[in-house]
């Protein structure tokens, strides 16, 4: 659900964000801000995300560590802009 949700919402470029980095985040190496044209995966559970860069570095961003929850976090990784911080031009 959350995937389909992210390939059509990805389509729609005023609802991307542009910024090159994502928003910090608490993670197995500490605090980290993403860059997003780096990232080559990510895979979620029920507890955490992990994102895999083309470099081969592997972040752990465990969900109870951080103030946001997993669709909020994938929307972020992929430059979806949520509804709620939309703005309109």
């Amino acid at each position: 659900m959350i995937l389909d949700k992210i390939r059509t919402e990805s389509k729609n470029p005023l609802r991307v964000n542009f910024n090159r980095f994502t928003q910090p985040y608490k993670t197995d190496a500490g605090v980290s801000c993403i860059r997003r044209d780096s990232i080559a995966a990510f895979t979620t559970t029920s507890d955490e995300i992990t994102v895999h860069l083309y470099s081969g570095t592997i972040f752990t961003i465990p969900l109870a560590q951080n103030e946001t929850d997993m669709e909020n976090i994938t929307a972020d990784l992929v430059g979806i802009i949520p509804e709620s911080e939309k703005v309109d031009a």
